[in-house]
């Protein structure tokens, strides 16, 4: 696939200089970057155990609404 990407100017001068430092190509640096992008990306949507994703969501609750719950499911947060 080819794709045509318009960049600032100034932008370009800093994707040459990064290219020169690792000695390839600007084209070969930016698609460098692009795929580490992308493979991040679908390495961050990796599937994860339910009690991550609820131990992450839990962790923005604050404090006092836990102690707002009903006395049988207030646990000590650690």
């Amino acid at each position: 696939m080819n794709l045509i990407i318009e960049l600032p100017d100034d932008a370009v001068t800093d994707l040459r200089k990064r290219a020169e430092r690792l000695g390839v190509a600007a084209e070969a640096y930016a698609r460098l970057v692009l795929e580490r992008d992308l493979n991040e990306h679908r390495l961050s949507r990796a599937p994860r155990h339910i009690s991550e994703v609820i131990a992450e969501i839990m962790s923005d609750v604050p404090v006092e609404e836990f102690a707002r719950r009903p006395a049988k499911l207030q646990r000590s947060r650690r």
